[in-house]
């Protein structure tokens, strides 16, 4: 039985595994991350404090803020996903929140506005 693959045999591709290796090794030692990462939504209590304080005047709304504050920009059907709120209830809390002035509205996704 051979050990070879489409890709090549695990001896050909050593030398391409340990450049990558070296490769990643810098950019650990730069201080690279991988790349943007949605924020937490702990990460700055101030800002936490006046969302929590949204989360309690708009009622169900509320969780599309927590939502949005976690995954960031979202289509109606992936707030309904991630809220478990049933799918047409989500346009009402959209227009919740739209009327407080708190989303940004991009073609058919929301985001909250920055506070």
């Amino acid at each position: 039985m051979s050990t070879d693959t489409a890709a090549g045999s695990p001896t050909e591709l050593t030398p391409l595994y340990r450049a990558l290796q070296a490769v990643f090794g810098e950019l650990d030692h730069a201080g690279v991350d991988d790349g943007p990462s949605v924020s937490s939504p702990a990460q700055n209590p101030r800002t936490s404090a006046v969302w929590d304080s949204w989360k309690s005047k708009v009622g169900a709304a509320g969780k599309l803020i927590e939502a949005l504050r976690l995954h960031g920009e979202m289509n109606t059907q992936q707030l309904a996903i991630a809220t478990g709120l049933h799918r047409t209830t989500i346009p009402k809390h959209i227009y919740t929140l739209n009327k407080a002035g708190l989303l940004n509205k991009n073609g058919g996704r929301f985001s909250l506005k920055s506070l």
